[in-house]
């Protein structure tokens, strides 16, 4: 009939390998009554319940047992009418896309957050070694400015003294000279 044709390819038979034998389950193609969307509400509460489903916000448990729900809903109504069926099924698949689009939006969302968070921590870090590094570089210019004036003091000093150390020398030279001078006269007249 049309509407197992349909059922077919909204829900593609399940294969499965059991002790070397293959087996195909299809979806049934029985008309339901009442009392199924009733069995099947309790269902659905009652799994959620075993699963500890979250009541609210965003439960994946939740999410697979309502799509589970909602896929015997629309086997239910294409067993009744097949083109109904056709397109809860296309409202279905638009749903997930748009929810895939969402997840989608929302996980690259978190993901910019996280990064802009680590950068605007990054940059906090740098600012603090900068400002860490700036005061050490003053410290130590302060330190080189130091070292700088007691150098040109060292040298002045040391210049100073080794200019008075030549002027002595000039001066002990010179008296020595003299005093040769005077002892090579002295003894020049003694030999005369």
């Amino acid at each position: 009939t049309q509407a197992q044709d349909v059922l077919g390819r909204l829900f593609p038979p399940t294969v499965w390998e059991e002790e070397g034998e293959e087996w195909v389950q299809w979806v049934s193609a029985e008309e339901s009554d009442r009392l199924d969307v009733i069995t099947l509400q309790e269902q659905l509460d009652r799994r959620c319940r075993e699963r500890n489903a979250l009541q609210t916000g965003i439960c994946t448990v939740r999410e697979d047992m309502y799509q589970q729900c909602l896929d015997e809903l629309i086997r239910q109504v294409t067993v009744g009418c097949a083109e109904r069926g056709v397109l809860l099924s296309r409202i279905r698949d638009e749903q997930r896309q748009t929810w895939a689009a969402y997840q989608t939006m929302y996980d690259t969302a978190c993901q910019l957050s996280m990064r802009q968070a680590l950068q605007l921590e990054r940059k906090k870090e740098l600012a603090a070694q900068l400002q860490a590094l700036e005061e050490e570089a003053a410290v130590l210019e302060r330190s080189v400015s130091e070292l700088k004036a007691k150098h040109d003091g060292i040298e002045k000093r040391e210049m100073e003294r080794r200019l008075t150390d030549e002027q002595r020398h000039k001066e002990e030279v010179n008296f020595l000279k003299k005093g040769n001078l005077q002892l090579t006269n002295e003894i020049k007249r003694y030999m005369a």
